[in-house]
């Protein structure tokens, strides 16, 4: 697993246009799939279930 640090280092980098080596892209890709991880589990705590039912309807919507 890599630190956050390197994880946000590594986006910055390919959002800049940067080309990644395949080791940084995968760990970037482990990065985010972390990260997606986390935010799921924190709304899922945080909103009640049909709540969150209606927001991903409305992003699959738009």
């Amino acid at each position: 697993m890599i630190t956050d640090d390197l994880g946000k280092s590594l986006h910055d980098k390919a959002t800049r246009g940067e080309v990644l080596s395949d080791a940084e892209q995968a760990q970037l890709e482990q990065w985010y799939a972390r990260q997606y991880l986390q935010e799921s589990t924190m709304l899922e705590l945080a909103a009640p279930t049909e709540t969150l039912t209606k927001l991903r309807e409305q992003v699959d919507v738009h």
